[in-house]
């Protein structure tokens, strides 16, 4: 029984994931970093704030991905066009962060 409700609340936590983030216009692009064109930085990355600002992990693996990603978004979105910051906030860390998500939202969101 209790192994059953353990499974049920990752479930539900993992459709509220994908709800969520296939409400964004933009939701290919939720987990792609920023790339100069994209408008300036602070939107783009208060635009993808707000949309995973309190948004649980689907899995327990994606845990600190989803922190990772969103401490990404927190630095981003003080910067302006051309600042050198961008280039070095997107670490490796930050882009196998962005991956796994991505590929998450790709293989199990639809």
């Amino acid at each position: 029984m209790l192994l059953a409700a353990g499974c049920g609340g990752e479930d539900s936590t993992a459709e509220a994931f994908c709800a969520r983030v296939g409400e964004a216009t933009f939701s290919q692009l939720v987990f792609s970093p920023y790339v100069d064109g994209m408008g300036t930085p602070e939107a783009w990355a208060e635009e993808r704030l707000e949309l995973v600002e309190g948004l649980e992990a689907p899995t327990a693996e994606l845990e600190d991905d989803l922190a990772v990603w969103i401490d990404y978004l927190e630095t981003t979105s003080e910067l302006e066009r051309g600042d050198d910051g961008l280039v070095g906030a997107l670490t490796e860390e930050v882009l196998a962060a962005s991956q796994a998500l991505a590929t998450y939202q790709q293989e199990s969101c639809g």
